[in-house]
């Protein structure tokens, strides 16, 4: 079977399941011409549907699951982001000060790399490349999150082979607790 056709044949019937779940009080429907040399040589029109407010989704989960436990540093303000993620009303809430002052944050955009899982291969070596770069420029210690182990061990090796000069850590799947205050208490 052609494999371009039977991913269209998956990416329709993922769409058609978005499709019946569609609602104006949580997704948005829109369509957009995608540029020439995008997808193929001639124009193509992309058609989405965006969740934009996933409580209807999340609330059934949360009404499963024995506990959540969720953390971020852009969640504010609290009641706004309860009622988008469907938090029930009795949610605990903590605020934590942030351990670092501002001047040490800066964020950096990069829009030429796709962390999607399709396109995780490509992504690999720029990100060691990427990483590297920011090391080159301005030595210290820097967190780098991953969205899956594998995804984490893939790069950390690219990285390795790539950049053998410069040390770094990564956690490892299944730590004990004492490995993994060992791998957070390193300078």
């Amino acid at each position: 079977m052609d494999a371009q056709l039977l991913r269209f044949h998956f990416d329709a019937l993922q769409y058609q399941r978005l499709a019946e779940s569609y609602a104006p009080v949580h997704s948005l429907c829109d369509s957009s011409l995608e540029p020439e040399g995008f997808a193929r040589a001639a124009r193509s029109t992309r058609l989405c549907i965006r969740n934009v407010v996933p409580a209807t989704f999340l609330r059934p989960r949360y009404a499963a699951a024995a506990a959540t436990v969720m953390f971020s540093a852009t969640l504010t303000p609290q009641h706004y982001y309860a009622d988008m993620l469907g938090l029930p009303e009795n949610t605990a809430w903590l605020d934590v000060e942030a351990p670092f002052d501002s001047s040490q944050l800066t964020v950096h955009v990069v829009n030429s790399i796709s962390t999607r899982f399709a396109d995780r291969d490509a992504s690999i070596e720029p990100i060691a490349r990427l990483i590297a770069t920011q090391y080159e420029q301005q030595p210290g210690n820097y967190l780098a999150f991953f969205s899956s182990f594998d995804y984490l061990e893939r790069a950390a090796a690219a990285f390795a082979a790539t950049f053998p000069r410069i040390a770094y850590w990564t956690q490892a799947r299944r730590q004990l607790d004492s490995e993994r205050a060992g791998f957070l208490g390193r300078k």
